[in-house]
């Protein structure tokens, strides 16, 4: 890496690229954007806003590639048959290799779903539904592409040989090796109270099974986000209005809902991105809970401050709107939704594993966050009817998809 971007040095980049003209630095206004690479918000007098984000690099100045995989989606989807796919996401408009430097267009009207759930405390189910519909158009419009599936494997080879990433890697199985045989340096790298995290891993066989279970059923099939966390989901300042009742179609013009930071993108099964969806929901809840090792979690669960009858219904409009607009998964395999609900369970799981090895602590929520993806993972069938309220055949939804302009 050659050059450092920074609020004082990105206009002298932007100009020596070729970006912009000498008499622009007036018309513009440069601000840091909170996220894991260096990111700066770039807004022109004429309107355009741009994201100007350079990915960390490591002490020996390597970076993960993650940057520079985003830009190659950004370049599949300028091929006329996956144009359509566009409008739910960013558009990349310039990509530095040497120095792991991104520019896409921002979407100034729009803010993350986490922050408005965080500050609303409410779930509208017509959120959820045009979520789900539009992850269902996403895995519909992608379902067995061949060239996202070749770029997927070009990209997964050149990966393997910076990193340990295998091109066949499966994200299951590669958190149930990590749970079942830790290696030494583990000490070094968690709190010790998180050991208590792999020994109670260890302890449940049946957690074991499960994931060896999931991991084995992974079908990749279609493009898939692989980071759908609410942090990666944009909600239009607007959504009322764009949420006015059209139920059989989406306006991809004019979208409610926008998915960004496409850096982990994969060939993979969809199963994943709508377990990371119904798990990000369920964080909701179990972030809320008051507990402590004097009260028994069965006792704390229904005294959270979003009550799982909260986000319900939310949950339930995901899912029907995914299925209505995506079905051949389920018309494919008929444990397809039984797959969403262990994916959840494996999400809430690597979310306590992620946060150990950032140096969080294994704390009561943590333990709750454990034995609530247990149960979804060893006993989805059971889960379901906690999760949805309902059972799960009521979501096996008929019809043909919504139309998608």
């Amino acid at each position: 890496m050659n050059f450092r971007l920074g609020t004082h040095t990105v206009w002298n980049y932007l100009l020596e690229q070729g970006l912009c003209q000498l008499n622009a630095e007036r018309s513009i206004e440069i601000e840091p954007r909170l996220g894991k690479n260096f990111n700066l918000l770039v807004r022109w007098s004429n309107g355009c806003h741009w994201l100007v984000k350079q990915e960390s690099h490591d002490a020996e100045g390597n970076t993960s590639g993650d940057v520079q995989r985003e830009w190659s989606l950004y370049q599949l989807l300028r091929s006329p048959a996956l144009s359509s796919l566009k409008p739910w996401m960013p558009e990349g408009l310039y990509f530095d290799e040497s120095n792991s430097i991104l520019i896409s267009n921002y979407f100034s009207e729009y803010s993350d779903l986490a922050a408005f759930y965080d500050q609303t405390q409410a779930f509208p189910e017509s959120i959820a539904a045009a979520l789900g519909a539009i992850v269902g158009a996403v895995h519909r419009k992608s379902w067995g592409d061949s060239t996202i599936q070749h770029a997927s494997e070009i990209g997964a080879a050149e990966d393997e040989e910076e990193s340990d990433r295998d091109v066949d890697y499966n994200p299951v199985l590669e958190l149930q090796q990590d749970l079942q045989h830790p290696t030494p340096d583990l000490f070094g790298r968690i709190p010790i109270e998180g050991l208590k995290f792999y020994a109670l891993c260890q302890r449940y066989a049946s957690l074991n099974m499960a994931l060896s279970e999931l991991a084995e059923s992974l079908q990749p099939c279609c493009l898939i986000h692989n980071d759908l966390k609410f942090n990666n989901i944009l909600l239009h300042q607007d959504w009322q209005r764009l949420s006015a009742p059209e139920p059989r179609r989406l306006d991809a013009t004019n979208s409610m809902i926008r998915l960004i930071d496409w850096e982990k993108w994969d060939w993979g099964d969809p199963a994943l991105d709508l377990g990371t969806l119904i798990a990000s929901y369920l964080n909701c809840w179990l972030s809320s809970l008051l507990l402590s090792r004097e009260i028994d979690l069965a006792i704390a669960l229904p005294l959270a401050g979003v009550p799982l009858v909260q986000i319900q219904p939310s949950l339930v409009a995901l899912i029907r709107a995914y299925l209505q607009q995506f079905n051949d998964g389920q018309q494919r395999d008929p444990r397809f939704l039984r797959r969403i609900i262990q994916c959840a369970g494996f999400v809430l799981i690597r979310t306590i594993h992620t946060r150990l090895h950032y140096q969080e602590p294994f704390d009561n929520t943590s333990i709750g966050m454990l034995q609530v993806g247990k149960t979804l993972l060893c006993e989805p069938e059971a889960a379901m009817q906690t999760i949805f309220g309902a059972e799960a055949e009521s979501l096996m939804v008929s019809g043909q998809p919504v139309q998608v302009s």
